[in-house]
């Protein structure tokens, strides 16, 4: 009996994704194609959920691709996945129907997805979602939301016609962070730090880390406790007028967690411009004593 042509383009499709690895055709990256994960920092407190976004960018000649994003299974359980697949049912998405999609995993989620059809639907060109993936968090820790075993295949054959080029791209991963944190300076105030923790609980301290951008080693800032939302904020005065890095952490039910780093300059802040009033009251001075000066000439003459 005759196999179905939409089978066997799936058939060979899956095929392809098993073994293109070794034998793989890359294609140059002269589109800048970028897989990532968006948000990159992500956070929410226990019991909460978060949705990250799947996002391929500036892509050329699309046709179908694979990956498989993992995270930590002890902070953070799956909810759902949203796949836009078919740009015809979801514009913000990839590909042209009729496609095939399968996507699964509670320990790490892979995903497939492929145009098929007869006749073959065009490929698809330019940016848009592959996925929207929602977390739960379950426990105190931090997780890379890391995208792995990617691949992304193109409709046009290799030279020899015995399989389909494979398109060349950049990954970036996400993370999920059970503590933020945020920096603004203000002139004569300092550095306001604050941010969020998982827990909405009152009195967990919270030690604020900072460096140069020259150094390596870390150092304290100081600790502030929370509120009962879990909130917190900080005010550091830094000893020079230079740009540090920033970041916190905190012992959450008996886990050490951090932020991300944060970049903030000191001393940038919007501050009173008193340098312009000095500058003002100079030229009033030099003003005033030209007038006087023309004035006990004036006198001179006269007398």
């Amino acid at each position: 009996m005759k196999m179905p042509r939409t089978i066997t383009m799936i058939f060979v499709f899956m095929m392809l994704l098993t073994t293109l690895r070794a034998t793989r055709n890359i294609t140059a990256a002269d589109s800048g194609t970028i897989l990532t994960v968006e948000p990159q920092a992500n956070f929410a407190q226990m019991g909460r959920n978060f949705t990250v976004t799947v996002r391929l960018s500036n892509v050329k000649d699309l046709y179908g691709g694979q990956f498989t994003i993992r995270w930590n299974t002890t902070a953070l359980q799956l909810v759902k996945t949203d796949l836009r697949i078919g740009v015809e049912d979801f514009p913000d998405g990839v590909l042209h129907k009729p496609v095939y999609t399968t996507s699964g995993g509670y320990e790490n989620s892979s995903i497939y997805f492929l145009s098929a059809g007869s006749p073959s639907p065009p490929s698809f060109n330019g940016s848009g979602n592959i996925a929207k993936i929602t977390f739960n968090v379950t426990h105190v820790g931090n997780s890379q939301l890391a995208l792995t075993d990617t691949m992304l295949v193109s409709n046009v054959p290799t030279e020899n016609k015995t399989s389909l080029k494979t398109i060349d791209h950049t990954v970036i991963n996400g993370a999920y962070y059970p503590i933020t944190i945020s920096a603004t300076p203000k002139a004569s105030e300092g550095i306001t730090v604050n941010g969020s923790v998982a827990l909405a609980q009152a009195n967990i301290p919270v030690t604020i880390l900072y460096k140069s951008d020259n150094e390596t080693v870390w150092h304290t800032a100081g600790t502030v406790n929370t509120t009962a939302e879990g909130t917190y904020t900080y005010t550091w005065s830094a000893s020079a007028a230079q740009k540090y890095d920033l970041k916190s952490t905190a012992t959450l039910q008996g886990t050490t967690v951090s932020s991300t780093t944060v970049s903030v300059s000191a001393g940038s802040g919007e501050a009173f411009p008193w340098i312009y009033v000095g500058l003002a009251a100079a030229v009033a001075a030099i003003a005033v004593t030209a007038v006087l000066l023309i004035y006990f000439k004036k006198i001179r003459k006269r007398s």
